[in-house]
């Protein structure tokens, strides 16, 4: 019966995209808490979340070459933003990189440990606590997202647009984009630290 309902489209209003994300962000605390903001905030799939935890931050700066290098790159913004730049690909799946609340990336990193475990193990707690699965925080971001910042800035930040618009937003707009992250996160209720 459950495959049944995994395949059926599921309408949702902004009231309950705001209800889940502020539930998320202001309910769940500790580790859970962290592991669940990450995958609301990122807005990435659990793969390139276990991805971005393993990798390390390259310490070249801006001198890399992040064609060869295959470490993350930071951005840190003056706006209390952190891109991460995860360049990660997998079959047809593409992550080119996630604009994150700086105190929240580094909380991700700090954790002890972080694996596929500690994802089921936060998916079951928000499952038990707001009936809402790990996947849907994924979801729930790019909601957020097209209703501010487009349709094609969505798709950059979901890792379904090609890369020259990724790069394009990389490297052009990102001061506006982090902008846009936080006023698209605001029109929902939920205030980034700056």
């Amino acid at each position: 019966m459950s495959d049944f309902f995994e395949n059926r489209l599921i309408l949702v209003d902004e009231g309950y995209i705001s209800r889940m994300s502020k539930a998320v962000v202001e309910r769940i605390t500790g580790e859970l808490g962290t592991i669940s903001k990450m995958g609301l905030f990122a807005g990435t799939r659990e793969d390139e979340l276990v991805y971005m935890y393993n990798t390390p931050v390259c310490d070249k700066g801006n001198i890399c070459d992040t064609e060869r290098c295959t470490n993350l790159h930071l951005i840190n913004k003056k706006n209390g933003m952190t891109i991460v730049v995860v360049n990660w690909h997998r079959r047809g799946k593409h992550c080119y990189f996630a604009i994150i609340p700086t105190t929240l990336w580094q909380a991700f990193k700090a954790l002890s440990k972080f694996s596929y475990y500690d994802i089921k193990s936060t998916h079951l707690y928000l499952k038990s606590r707001l009936d809402l699965k790990f996947m849907y925080l994924r979801k729930l971001h790019y909601n957020v997202m097209l209703r501010t910042v487009g349709k094609d800035a969505a798709e950059v930040l979901a890792g379904r647009a090609n890369t020259v618009s990724a790069r394009h937003y990389l490297m052009v707009e990102v001061d506006r984009l982090t902008e846009q992250v936080i006023e698209a996160w605001s029109n929902f209720g939920i205030q980034i630290e700056r």
